[in-house]
């Protein structure tokens, strides 16, 4: 059996959009670790409030 994440990248008041990067990345790395296969990337344009990854293949290349 082959698991996989589906991930966003949640706006939040609390933390910069670097941070939700970093805490996104840290937590692919770490289901990477745990063999997790695939990853899946929300992709949500002009609403702010909702998410700050507008650009999913660009994430993923990294």
């Amino acid at each position: 059996m082959k698991f996989g994440l589906f991930k966003e990248f949640p706006s939040r008041d609390d933390v910069t959009e670097k941070q939700i990067f970093q805490e996104s990345f840290a937590l692919v790395v770490a289901a990477e670790d745990m063999g997790v296969e695939q990853m899946w990337l929300a992709e949500y344009h002009f609403n702010p409030l909702r998410s700050d990854l507008s650009a999913p293949i660009t994430v993923a290349g990294a």
